[in-house]
């Protein structure tokens, strides 16, 4: 049952609101990853689970991960599965979050906590869509939305440095595409921007 308020309560009647909903609108359209900046209880996931309801991805999954509540020794798992065996514990294999959100939406909240080490795995997939289990040499190709949420201010966060797509309301910015600085993370996420701006999900 979908709980989501309705677009008159969601977006309200200011000017402010009504920007973001036009942004949100255009965006929904494409498959360009997004960032919702806010502070806690702006309504980041809720915008988040908007735009997937109003996407080409709506009849997949949305897929939920709060990067900040699980342990960085655990996420990579978490985010990309595993094979059986692939550790101690590791009895079955097992999908992970981005393989669930196969032609749907994958959300990242909290995505300014993504350990360091991660984001080279993380980066790999948004520039071609291909990631490996834990344990697995092999590829899988994914088609999913990205979009990532976060309280923290990137714009001074050289690991995650966002061109705003639109200026700020009640609290939360919607941002898209990437500025262009040396940092690997930038980079590839302004080409998956370019890559996937035209793209639909394969029926």
């Amino acid at each position: 049952m979908d709980l989501s308020p309705p677009d008159e309560v969601l977006f309200g009647c200011s000017s402010a609101m009504q920007d973001v909903r036009k942004w949100a609108t255009r965006i929904c359209g494409t498959n360009i990853p997004v960032l919702l900046n806010g502070s806690g209880g702006t309504g980041k996931e809720v915008l988040a689970r908007w735009i997937h309801r109003h996407s080409p991805w709506s009849n997949g999954h949305f897929v939920k991960v709060n990067c900040a509540a699980i342990p960085g020794s655990l996420l990579e798992s978490e985010l990309f599965g595993y094979e059986k065996g692939a550790f101690t514990g590791a009895h079955t294999s097992k999908p992970g979050r981005v393989e669930l959100a196969h032609h749907g939406t994958l959300f990242l909240d909290g995505i300014a906590d993504l350990p360091l080490d991660l984001q080279s795995k993380l980066l790999q997939f948004l520039q071609d869509g291909r990631f490996s289990r834990i344990g697995d040499e092999s590829e899988r190709a994914v088609e999913t939305r990205l979009i990532c949420a976060t309280n923290k201010d990137l714009a001074e966060d050289a690991r995650i440095c966002i061109t705003a797509l639109m200026s700020s309301a009640c609290g939360c910015r919607v941002y898209a595409s990437a500025a262009k600085t040396s940092h690997s993370w930038l980079s590839i996420f302004e080409r998956s921007s370019k890559r996937n701006s035209s793209r639909n999900p394969s029926p």
